[in-house]
C-alpha cells in the first residue's frame, strides 16, 4: 500500500532533520516533500513523508508515531498537545494509505 504522512513540526529546519532521522530509522525508503513554514501556526513547518507500506504493518507504526489517533487507521490525524507523539516537537501528523 502507499502511504502518506503530513507532519506539522513545532520548531526549526534542524527539529525537522531530527524528525525525518526518526522516520528514516522507523520507516524503509521514505521520501520527504521539501517542508516550508506552515502558513496559518507561528514556529511551525510543514512537511509529507511517503513511503510503502504492508497492511499488517500499520497498526504497529501507528502505535509508534502516537499513542491516540481519531479516525479510522487508513484515514487519521492527532495533535501532538493532547496525545504522546514519538516526539514532543510534532504538532500534528495526519495518515493515510491506500492500494
Amino acid at each position: 500500500m502507499k502511504a502518506l504522512l503530513y507532519i506539522v513540526v513545532k520548531g526549526n529546519e534542524q527539529t525537522v532533520q531530527h524528525i525525518q532521522e526518526i522516520l528514516r530509522s522507523r520507516i524503509q525508503s521514505v521520501s520527504f516533500s521539501p517542508c516550508r513554514e506552515q502558513a496559518s501556526l507561528k514556529d511551525c513547518i510543514e512537511m509529507n513523508a511517503t513511503f510503502s507500506i504492508e497492511q499488517d504493518e500499520v497498526d504497529a507504526l501507528l502505535q509508534f508515531l502516537d499513542n491516540d489517533w481519531d479516525g479510522e487507521k487508513d484515514d487519521c490525524t492527532c495533535y501532538g498537545f493532547n496525545t504522546k507523539p514519538f516526539d514532543p516537537s510534532i504538532y500534528f501528523m495526519r495518515f493515510e494509505c491506500s492500494n
